[in-house]
This record gives structure tokens, C-alpha cells and sequence, in this order.
């Protein structure tokens, strides 16, 4: 139950970075530090994010699924869009590009 506050927690870290764009670089030079056999938080977060736009689009009627679409595609968004040279470094760089895509 403690790691669900944890993930939670995380979230809410993330959708406050993406709020503050002057924040937003402190936010992904810390989330995205990892050692080399662990993906980093950032990372994580990206392939989640990823993953909720390869929804098919008939299920995009569901108010829940739009949303979370919504959702998904704004952080994406604002990641790459408020720090592109730095997501553009990042090793899963590709993956969010093509998940934008």
C-alpha cells in the first residue's frame, strides 16, 4: 500500500513540474537518473504514457479513456514541447516521439 502513495506521489510530482515549466528541467534532471540495469522514474512514467495512447480509437467514446488520453498526451506534449533538447537526449527519446506520433 506504501508504494501506491509513492507512485501517487510521483504523479503529482510530475503534473506539478509540467505546470511550472521553470521547474520542469530540475524535475527531469532528477527523475531521469537511473543506473544503467534500472529505468528511471522518468522513463517509467513515459512508457505508461506512451502505452495509454495505443488505446483504439472506438474506445476513445469512453469518457475515462478520452480522458486519460487527454492526459497523456498533454504531459508528453509539454515534456517535449517545454524541453525538447533534453528529451531529445534522453536514451527512450524515440519511444516518445513515436507514442506522440
Amino acid at each position: 500500500m506504501g508504494n501506491t502513495s509513492s507512485s501517487a506521489s510521483k504523479w503529482d510530482d510530475l503534473f506539478h513540474a509540467l505546470t511550472k515549466p521553470e521547474e520542469l528541467r530540475d524535475f527531469l534532471l532528477r527523475t531521469s537518473a537511473a543506473p544503467p540495469e534500472q529505468r528511471s522514474t522518468l522513463q517509467l512514467q513515459c512508457e505508461l504514457l506512451v502505452g495509454t495512447l495505443q488505446v483504439d480509437v472506438s474506445l476513445l467514446k469512453l469518457s475515462e479513456v478520452a480522458e486519460s488520453f487527454d492526459t497523456a498526451t498533454f504531459c508528453l506534449g509539454q515534456l517535449v514541447s517545454h524541453e525538447p533538447k533534453m528529451m531529445s537526449e534522453l536514451p527512450f527519446a524515440l519511444s516518445v516521439v513515436s507514442g506522440l506520433s
